[in-house]
């Protein structure tokens, strides 16, 4: 029987998570019924062995005052209101360095988790034809430009001698640029990420490809799938609290930005569903900026908690019967 509600539970609450405790709570009644009967008899019995004496300590004052405290139990805004989702840490800055030219990896200058500063060679690749090519070019502009120079120096023919030189020039600038992206260089400061950089030597790799990535961590983010009946009470600049599974301590932040159209949810971050026709609901990605302490890593994962407002329990309880009339009985 217990497997049974389990299974009907996590069913009901894949289709709508807000009213899947409706069916458990009928599955544990079904459990516990014989008890519960049980406990209310032994309730009815300590009421009617306790009723004089109660009525007796019961006295008008004391019966304010106990009102008085249930009233602000239940009224008053005292209790913090959440908003919960799932997130995963990412990297601040990440670039993907692809192959400006084609060309044959020459040599690897870089390992997995080395750190490098913009500009720094990652590898370095060698193309024959093209090298050939450029070494003609800028042969040929030297010549173009020893003629030049002779014919200002005889003044004579030294027109087309000067539209040749700048031709051969604007060539050689042209070669001399993709003779530059054989180099490949990182363009942000940040640390390696891409494994086994050394395997790529002596392959051949077409333009385009990627080769490797370069991550900032010395900023995190945190994406965070705010379900969608949540979204409504989340404001930018809300307090944000990432209890990661890997970290004993929580993580504050504030929300910096929340993506204009729904989502599905990552499927690091949920169960694979083993049921055909199951299908998650819609989630809104929201951003948390964090300074890294040298502890975040990239993948993180967890669960943030995004603070809403104080409020009180029968707020808590009118809003829920609300929400139920209004989004499931309308």
């Amino acid at each position: 029987i217990v497997t049974v509600a389990l299974f009907v539970y996590h069913v009901v609450r894949s289709y709508t998570p807000e009213l899947a405790w409706i069916p458990g709570l009928l599955m544990a009644y079904f459990i516990f019924r014989s008890r519960v009967r049980k406990l209310v008899r032994f309730m009815k019995d300590v009421y009617l062995d306790k009723k004089d004496r109660l009525k007796a300590w019961l006295t008008p004052t004391r019966a304010a005052v106990v009102s008085a405290v249930i009233l602000v139990i239940l009224f008053a805004p005292l209790w913090p209101d959440f908003v919960e989702g799932r997130f995963l840490l990412e990297p601040g800055r990440r670039a993907v360095i692809r192959a400006e030219v084609a060309g044959v990896v020459d040599r690897v200058m870089v390992a997995e988790n080395q750190s490098v500063s913009p500009g720094s060679p990652l590898l370095r690749l060698h193309n024959l034809q093209l090298e050939s090519e450029a070494s003609q070019v800028n042969a040929k502009f030297r010549d173009a430009s020893a003629r030049a120079i002779n014919a200002g120096m005889r003044y004579a023919d030294f027109g087309p001698a000067e539209r040749e030189r700048q031709e051969t020039a604007e060539r050689n600038s042209v070669f001399a640029g993709r003779l530059a992206r054989l180099q490949i260089t990182s363009p942000i400061a940040g640390v390696v990420v891409t494994p086994r950089l050394e395997d790529l030597l002596g392959t051949y790799v077409e333009t385009g490809t990627p080769i490797a990535e370069v991550a900032d961590l010395t900023t995190m983010t945190a994406r965070i799938y705010i379900p969608e009946f949540g979204i409504r009470d989340v404001r930018l600049g809300t307090q944000v609290r990432l209890h990661a599974e890997s970290r004993a301590t929580p993580i504050s932040g504030t929300l910096a930005s929340i993506a204009p159209l729904s989502s599905e949810i990552d499927p690091a971050l949920t169960e694979a569903a083993k049921l055909s026709g199951i299908v998650h609901p819609p989630f809104y990605v929201g951003y948390v900026k964090l300074q890294n302490d040298g502890t975040l890593r990239e993948g993180m994962s967890g669960t943030a908690k995004l603070y809403v407002r104080r409020r009180s329990p029968a707020e808590m309880m009118a809003r829920f019967a609300r929400d139920l009339v209004e989004r499931r009985f309308w």
